[in-house]
């Protein structure tokens, strides 16, 4: 089974031999081929679609299901700083500059929570919300009273309870994101360095590891 320790171990593996991504399509396919290197008898999705993902009566789509017999769902970001970086190897990547970190902090924060809805349906034994990026305003913590205080996610935070925009945030930030976000367990996030050679400060990168459910996709028992 995939597990907390071996998803990091080979995503710092991945981010260190890459170096860097020019998407976050790129970052996906090449997380799921690491993973199908390490893991050769392992069916491996993309874009996997699911009902109430985000609640009740819901679709959507998983980043990226492993099934090794035990199913883990893997969601992704990706959040870069405008920027030009050439590998070792010569390829040359154009970063862009993202910015809007509210809406990027809400968007990890809501993948946690989507994954919570898929152990809670039993479609995934386990989940992992990966976070990879070379923009430092999201690790730091920065200002302590913002409109997305709540759904900051800098290192050594513990995120937990339910998350909701500051009152005074504008429709401009909020507009089809209003709802909080109702998170069930309990998650300390601890940032690691990547590469520290790209553009900015170097990359880094957060993975928080959501819950078991007692049964596999089929219905089996896991545990």
């Amino acid at each position: 089974m995939l597990d907390e320790t071996t998803l990091t171990t080979l995503f710092l593996d991945l981010v260190r031999e890459r170096e860097c991504f020019h998407s976050e399509d790129d970052l996906k396919f090449a997380l799921a081929w690491k993973l199908k290197e390490n893991f050769p008898k392992a069916n491996i999705r993309l874009e996997r679609p699911y009902q109430n993902i985000s609640g009740p009566g819901d679709a959507g789509f998983l980043d990226l299901l492993f099934n090794d017999g035990t199913p883990v769902g893997i969601e992704l970001k990706y959040k870069t700083i405008v920027g030009r970086f050439t590998s070792k190897s010569g390829e040359i990547y154009n970063l862009k500059e993202q910015s809007a970190q509210d809406g990027g902090r809400h968007g990890f924060c809501f993948d946690v929570y989507r994954l919570e809805n898929l152990v809670r349906e039993k479609k995934i034994s386990q989940g992992f919300a990966v976070f990879l990026t070379n923009d430092s305003l999201y690790w730091r913590l920065g200002r302590k009273e913002t409109n997305d205080s709540a759904f900051r996610i800098h290192d050594d935070r513990i995120l937990q309870g339910t998350l909701a925009w500051n009152p005074k945030a504008g429709k401009g930030t909020t507009e089809g994101i209003e709802k909080p976000i109702p998170l069930s367990g309990t998650y300390p996030l601890s940032w690691t360095p990547g590469n520290r050679q790209t553009v900015g400060n170097g990359f880094r990168f957060l993975v928080v590891s959501v819950g078991m459910a007692g049964r596999s996709e089929d219905g089996s028992k896991t545990d």
